[in-house]
């Protein structure tokens, strides 16, 4: 749905999604689009650390990749 329709903003609207399926039987979720001409995807995936719950984000840059491990309280505020 674009941007300006519906109810609330395309990031809460990708919360909000992200919060309703954050759990270890999430395959994968991608996010393309960013306002961040530098930043071309995200890609956030649940992995087990430590028998801890975490998602790995992965921010495809140019050519680079960033990798990180949240948790799901972190991954929320950095979708803020």
């Amino acid at each position: 749905m674009p941007e300006g329709r519906g109810a609330g903003s395309m990031d809460e609207r990708i919360r909000e999604v992200f919060l309703r399926y954050a759990d270890e039987e999430l395959e994968q979720i991608v996010i393309s689009k960013s306002k961040d001409a530098s930043l071309q995807k995200v890609k956030i995936r649940p992995v087990q650390i430590k028998d801890e719950l975490r998602f790995q984000t992965e921010e495809f840059r140019g050519a680079q990749v960033f990798h990180k491990n949240m948790t799901v309280e972190e991954l929320n505020a950095g979708l803020e």
